[in-house]
């Protein structure tokens, strides 16, 4: 027998024989996709479930027994139970009825279509279901909830996992709708949990290739792990991707989160928070890579987290700013990166490796602050990182913030200038094992910036700072430690001084000096000077001074040296590195004169050049 649509199959005019084979050649019309081979179950009484399964009336009256089921082997089509997707018709029966019929273990083929939803729809213990969607549009045509939830069966079901979403685009009634896209949840056996095992997961979730655009929140996964998000686009939502207490184990990568507005306080692409108290909640093991992040308040926000890795990724605000304190407009600031340990993490979390490394980051900066009284060991690493556009500092650290490496950055401000900006600041209680091969432009006032006292660092090596200010800042002249500190330097315009071609005598002293240096106590440093004199009288001297700061020289008396003498006439090449040790905390300048005129000038052959550097930073 062969039907033109499910009203045929199911009008029959006589009771099929057992087992005899239907062709349907559409849901609705034939080549509509809903169609298939079906054969007569005779003794079944099963529910019509609008797709595999169908009663039948004959001659207008109920068949109590047998029905007409569909021939397949594993996957369901979305049209075989009604949907049109056609983007006006309703198709939630469809969807309720396939996802039912498929249970744990199946797939569902959605095919081509904008299949239009008015309400959320809710699945409780399912396992191992793939939704493949051939690149089709589910439109979410309502406000409020969430459009597909997943939860455990409580309190009987223990974990369930194996949800997938390939290929499919969702599309919501705009970022102020309320409306969550998708949505995993896992739940706590014992409230609230005191061991790991008080907690039931959902896990093995997968998001790939998904268009997710125009909700409040694109995905929420709560005690969730396992979870992967690969290449998927969230666009014009207030929020990406929500960690909801505790999550391990999973993956963000290569997927673009542009949200809707940065100027929305609060909003976030990825966000990670746990409200359980104690180590064991800790959210850990999530890796972001690959990604581009834009257009929310916070580009990562990470809450009680560790062992996380935020790794090649574009990270950007794009938020304007205001020239009155730095703030952003809207009165608040934003950070691409922004991770913060609170009272919910009741032991210290020590031993935690943790890496930011190969982000290009646009505006917002990367902050790590500890909001509880004591020191949070993070074993982080931030490395090779690219800022831009940043209108304060680039990276934030503390309070009571131990044990970082902090290396390889470059930082480009653009405006204001006015900020008091560093490459790095440093508040109250920080330890930092390294701090090295830092760069920045002109627009960065300092390279480090100390907020707060009790600060150390056990190595500062390679920074090269072209700003205005110091390679350490300590305005308030707070307690800090420095083991080691060398081969940094400033600009030019700080770090030399360049003694002009000319001629000098007893009424025109050669006199020259670099600008001021910061310096501190115990800092060991070195002075160079090289350049070219021509005396017109034999024991002339060049006369080295410091000024602004004690310091002790080698063989020198206090804080100057007679570390060169002319003793004939003529061209005279020179070059000398003098060491010195800081007696005091301040800023430090270096001078060159020569004395002894006896009546006689010093030239500067137009070849040569005279180089005070000063590398005590």
């Amino acid at each position: 027998m062969t039907f033109n649509n499910v009203s045929e199959l199911k009008t029959l005019s006589a009771i099929p024989s057992s087992n005899e084979i239907s062709t349907l050649l559409g849901y609705y019309a034939p080549d509509d996709k809903g169609g298939g081979e079906f054969y007569w179950d005779a003794d079944s009484t099963e529910a019509d479930n609008l797709g595999t399964i169908f009663s039948v009336t004959v001659g207008g009256t109920p068949v109590t027994t047998g029905r007409w089921k569909r021939i397949y082997t594993s996957s369901l089509n979305i049209r075989w139970f009604g949907a049109k997707g056609d983007g006006i018709t309703a198709d939630d029966t469809a969807f309720t009825k396939c996802i039912q019929t498929a249970g744990s273990g199946s797939e569902i083929l959605l095919g081509r279509g904008n299949y239009r939803l008015t309400a959320g729809l809710s699945f409780v213990g399912y396992s191992s279901v793939r939704f493949v969607g051939n690149r089709c549009l589910i439109t979410a045509d309502f406000t409020g909830g969430t459009l597909f939830t997943f939860t455990l069966n409580q309190p009987a079901q223990v974990n369930a996992e194996g949800i997938e979403f390939v290929e499919v685009n969702f599309q919501g009634k705009g970022k102020t709708s309320g409306t969550t896209c998708l949505s995993f949840s896992g739940y706590a056996k014992k409230n609230p949990p005191i061991i790991l095992e008080d907690l039931a997961f959902y896990k093995f979730i997968r998001v790939i290739q998904c268009n997710i655009v125009d909700f409040d929140t694109a995905i929420k996964f709560n005690i969730c792990r396992n979870i992967l998000v690969d290449n998927c686009w969230l666009s014009g939502n207030l929020n990406g991707i929500y960690f909801q207490n505790k999550h391990a184990e999973s993956i963000v990568r290569d997927t673009v989160i542009y949200c809707a507005g940065s100027n929305n306080a609060g909003s976030y692409g990825i966000k990670s928070e746990s409200t359980y108290s104690g180590g064991d909640f800790t959210n850990e093991g999530l890796v972001i890579e690959g990604c581009t992040i834009d257009n929310a308040q916070y580009g990562i926000y990470m809450r009680n987290a560790a062992f996380w890795k935020i790794i090649g990724n574009y990270i950007g605000i794009q938020l304007p700013f205001n020239d009155e304190g730095g703030l952003y407009i809207g009165g608040y600031r934003a950070y691409s990166i922004l991770l913060e340990r609170d009272n919910a993490l009741a032991t210290p979390a020590n031993a935690r490796t943790n890496t930011i490394a190969s982000n290009n980051i646009h505006q917002g900066a990367i902050k790590i602050s500890n909001l509880t009284p004591g020191i949070w060991s993070l074993l982080t690493e931030i490395s090779d990182n690219v800022f831009n556009g940043i209108n304060d500092n680039a990276i934030q650290i503390g309070p009571r913030i131990a044990h970082l490496n902090i290396t390889g950055v470059y930082v480009e401000k653009v405006s204001p200038t006015s900020i008091n900006g560093a490459i790095v600041e440093l508040d109250s209680d920080s330890t930092v094992f390294n701090i090295s091969k830092l760069t920045s432009n002109q627009n960065v006032i300092n390279a480090v910036n100390i907020k707060g006292a009790n600060v150390s660092f056990t190595n500062i090596e390679g920074v090269l700072h072209a700003g205005s200010g110091a390679i350490i800042n300590n305005p308030s002249n707070n307690s800090i430690t420095v083991s080691n500190l060398r081969g940094n330097g400033l600009s030019t315009q700080k770090a030399f001084a360049n003694v002009p071609v000319n001629t000098y005598s007893s009424s025109n002293l050669l006199s020259v000096s670099t600008a001021s240096i910061p310096v501190y106590n115990g800092m060991k440093g070195r002075i160079t000077l090289v350049g070219a004199f021509n005396p017109s009288v034999a024991g002339q001297v060049l006369q080295l001074a410091t000024s602004g700061v004690s310091v002790t020289i080698p063989n020198a008396p206090g804080s100057s040296a007679q570390f060169h003498k002319l003793y004939g006439t003529g061209m005279r090449m020179v070059c000398h590195v003098i060491p010195f040790t800081a007696n005091a905390t301040g800023n430090l300048s270096v001078g060159v004169t020569v004395s002894d005129y006896s009546g006689g000038t010093t030239g500067v052959d137009y070849h040569t050049f005279l180089t005070i550097e000063t590398d005590a930073y």
